[in-house]
């Protein structure tokens, strides 16, 4: 919510009531934001990280030139440490920083710009140490990002990662053509095509009613020739601007060497939702009353379809989860009743493959698959320890679970060897944990037959270990290791 008025306030949206709520709900309903609320650990702080930049910005503009030294000092380094810690919490707020400024200056331009050099020097001007005090806090972080890895506590990651300088050109194109594909006719569970469809019409309008906004503004006093050269000039620049809103939304993508984060759902929201609210606060600067009365009802019917969408999310979520404490109940009934399991024991959890999601089976558009690990295909199982304390649950890592992972360890690029040395020093060694395996992995199943669970005791007296077999495949994969190593 702060997040929103201090974004309106840097947008110079008029002070309504109206125009606030609605950028404010849009902002927090759009179903790109329930892609964050899956990571529940984390949602505060990754949240928060639009508020800090915003304040920044807010901060950088108040630095001019006829303010005192050290006043202008302070808000530079002030703004400087708040782009820092945010970009450091969640990289991918640098597409939200993209958009927030451009889109200050297309407002600036809009509002000011009179199509000649000396006003455009002057708007530029205005925004420089903003420039250069975000451009000094990426500059920092790729410092603070070297230094952690020369000492060995960062671990490079599709999030920390940056792209060489000799892959950039074709890297880039890819991330320019899924930008504009995200923005406009990408399906993502639960933000149906329609509905970003109707983000687009509204983006579209809003640019073409600026344009004729331009045009139409009779308040220059230059002569006819020089006046349509001046709002030519000014409709170019504001056109060209608002494509580049586009392709920057995806800014954290330009430098970033994966292209994972381009078609996540939950790092989209800090690129194409601002992208969606944006033509909003575009409208409702303008002077004629008719575009912002129509917007007003655009709205009303934006946030009934994103309401809508969020109730079924939630319900589906609902569902998904009591059918998945359901199968954790199976599977903790037959650990229960196994020989081998004891009370005063803590038990580490270490699957063959990876708990399944129950949550598409209730969302009946199966086919909206791109973007939805955490919207729809991702479990609950890190969730579950609140229901089963006693438990320890291992990490899953999707592909093939905990212990498939530490054994395929030799493979180049699957993990660092610090977080390898920390699998072998939690497990005490991969191969350890194959003999575990050893005596019963010819019989092994997969669940729900009988010999899919295995409970053996662990490397301390307290404590013990659970391995479930949930994946055909990735039992092949431990029963062809086994094999290949002869153990």
């Amino acid at each position: 919510s702060l997040s929103a008025i201090f974004l309106c306030i840097y947008w110079k949206v008029p002070k309504n009531l109206f125009a606030f709520s609605a950028i404010g709900l849009l902002l927090a309903i759009q179903p790109y934001l329930l892609a964050n609320m899956w990571y529940n650990s984390s949602i505060i702080g990754v949240i928060s990280t639009i508020l800090l930049i915003i304040i920044a910005f807010i901060l950088c503009g108040k630095v001019s030139s006829e303010q005192q030294r050290i006043k202008k000092i302070s808000f530079i380094i002030i703004a400087l440490m708040l782009f820092i810690l945010a970009l450091g919490a969640y990289p991918s707020v640098i597409n939200t920083m993209a958009i927030v400024f451009i889109g200050r200056i297309i407002i600036d331009i809009f509002l000011e710009w009179d199509g000649l050099f000396n006003g455009l020097k002057s708007i530029l001007n205005r925004h420089k140490w903003t420039a250069i005090t975000a451009g000094m806090s990426g500059a920092c972080l790729k410092i603070i990002h070297v230094w952690l890895s020369y000492m060995g506590w960062l671990q490079f990651s599709y999030h920390t990662d940056t792209i060489a300088l000799k892959d950039f050109i074709p890297h880039a194109i890819k991330v320019i053509d899924t930008a504009f594909a995200t923005f406009s006719y990408y399906n993502f569970p639960f933000f149906p095509t329609y509905l970003i469809k109707l983000f687009v019409i509204v983006f579209c309008c809003a640019a073409a009613i600026s344009i004729l906004n331009i045009f139409i503004d009779a308040r220059s006093k230059q002569s006819a020739k020089m006046l349509i050269c001046q709002k030519i000039t000014k409709a170019l620049a504001f056109c060209f601007l608002t494509i580049m809103l586009i392709i920057l939304s995806k800014s954290a993508a330009f430098i970033a060497k994966s292209l994972i984060p381009l078609t996540s759902a939950h790092t989209l929201f800090f690129g194409d939702a601002f992208l969606h609210i944006f033509p909003i606060a575009l409208i409702f600067i303008q002077r004629f009353h008719l575009p912002k009365n129509l917007m007003v009802i655009v709205c009303l019917v934006l946030i009934n379809i994103c309401l809508i969408q969020d109730a079924l999310a939630l319900k589906i979520w609902k569902f998904g989860f009591e059918a998945e404490k359901m199968l954790l109940n199976r599977i903790m009934m037959r650990i229960e009743e196994n020989p081998k399991f004891s009370n005063n024991k803590r038990y580490e959890i270490i699957t063959i493959g990876s708990f399944p999601s129950y949550r598409p089976y209730y969302y009946e558009k199966t086919n909206e698959k791109i973007g939805s690990s955490s919207l729809l295909q991702g479990g609950y199982n890190r969730a579950w320890i609140v229901f089963f304390p006693e438990f320890k649950f291992g990490n899953s890592f999707g592909i093939s679970g905990t212990l498939y992972r530490s054994l395929i360890k030799k493979i180049p690029g699957t993990f660092s060897q610090k977080a390898i040395d920390a699998v072998d020093r939690r497990y005490a060694s991969a191969l350890e944990l194959v003999k575990y395996m050893r005596e019963e992995i010819d019989n092994a199943q997969v669940w729900p037959s009988k010999n899919s669970i295995f409970v053996k005791d662990g490397i301390k007296d307290d404590m013990g270990i659970v391995i479930i077999i949930l994946n055909e495949r990735e039992l092949d994969n431990i029963k062809q290791f086994i094999k290949k190593n002869g153990l």
